[in-house]
């Protein structure tokens, strides 16, 4: 039978429709249930409800044939149908973490294997800090963002201010995380239609989230095919779902805080020095299937040696001492988007 999986992020949907190993689908839907906006009219269960109805209509699947499997964010949520298995983000979360690091951001809060930062108080046990700790304008900034959970920010002013906010209440609460596997990132201040519009800024915020120093594969899943690949693998074992040609590789970071020496040698035995000053982000760009071994020395983290692979973008170096206020140099930060444009221009 077809399993629909679907995810209920905070602000926006995505799903795959699954027949078979060679017959599947990937979906996205902008919007989500927002009680404030629609209870007064529909019902959660009936909103949900006629989303996969007109979603199994549009592929001509009957109803009573296709299995469904969801995922949620934290609450258990009424979709109107008899669901088959259900997940919660930090369930998925884990099961994700085998392969890959993943660091899920919306505007309020940011989530990982380790980490549950919130800046709205979401149930008892979710919130780190209290709303009566944030200023009226920062609350209402936040609950706004909730309550409007599919506004976009499209324009680069806007989308900065936006950033900045996520940024702010993270400078005294680094993450946690696993450098030996990829960091993937994801949620919904990455999935679509962010991407099409001011990428750089996508970018430079996940540069800003990887606080500690040290050598770090990036990458990019917009629409969270990692984490339907774990619903769908998790409710039915024999399934196989190649999602991982959809996760976007963006390459190696090499956070040095500070000015740093790099040597490049490549697979065929070239070499290149390169001598990178502080508050830099700098690019160099090396393809998806290209490998190369990198000899770092920053007085930050001493001497470090490691082999890696291209990407969309390849090495991005980080040389920033304060990577706390998105815009706290804007010399920097201009620089920055200048560096990430060219690199994205070549591709």
């Amino acid at each position: 039978m077809p399993v629909l999986a679907i995810y209920i992020g905070t602000s926006s949907i995505s799903g795959v429709i699954y027949e078979s190993s060679d017959k599947y689908r990937f979906i996205s839907y902008p919007y989500v249930y927002s009680d404030e906006l629609f209870s007064g009219y529909v019902s959660e269960g009936e909103y949900y409800k006629s989303f996969i109805t007109n979603i199994c209509a549009e592929y001509k699947l009957k109803l009573t044939d296709v299995e469904i499997v969801v995922g949620t964010f934290l609450k258990k949520i009424d979709v109107g149908f008899e669901v088959k298995k259900s997940f919660n983000l930090p369930e998925i979360l884990n099961g994700v973490s085998t392969s890959r690091f993943p660091v899920v951001v919306n505007s309020y809060s940011v989530v990982t294997p380790n980490n549950f930062i919130s800046y709205l108080v979401l149930n008892d046990e979710t919130s780190v800090q209290p709303d009566a700790a944030l200023s009226e304008d920062e609350k209402n900034f936040y609950h706004n963002t909730s309550v409007y959970n599919s506004v976009v920010h499209f324009d680069m002013t806007t989308l900065v201010d936006h950033d900045r906010n996520i940024l702010a209440k993270l400078a005294t609460n680094e993450l946690i995380y696993n450098n030996n596997l990829p960091l993937t990132f994801m949620g919904s201040r990455f999935a679509a239609p962010y991407g099409f519009y001011n990428t750089e800024i996508d970018y430079i915020l996940i540069l800003n989230l990887i606080k500690k120093a040290g050598i770090f594969e990036v990458e990019l899943d917009r629409e969270r095919y990692l984490i339907l690949q774990y619903i769908l693998k998790a409710y039915d074992k024999s399934a196989q779902l190649m999602a991982e040609g959809k996760v976007e590789k963006l390459g190696t970071l090499i956070n040095t805080y500070g000015e740093a020496e790099c040597l490049i040698t490549s697979e065929i035995g070239t070499s290149q020095l390169l001598d990178i000053e502080k508050d830099k982000v700098f690019v160099l760009p090396l393809n998806y299937n290209e490998r190369a071994h990198l000899t770092i020395k920053s007085q930050k983290i001493g001497t470090m040696e490691k082999d890696v692979t291209g990407g969309k973008l390849g090495l991005i170096f980080d040389t920033r001492v304060e990577k706390v206020d998105i815009t706290s140099d804007l010399k920097v930060f201009n620089a920055s988007l200048k560096s990430l444009g060219q690199a994205l221009s070549k591709i």
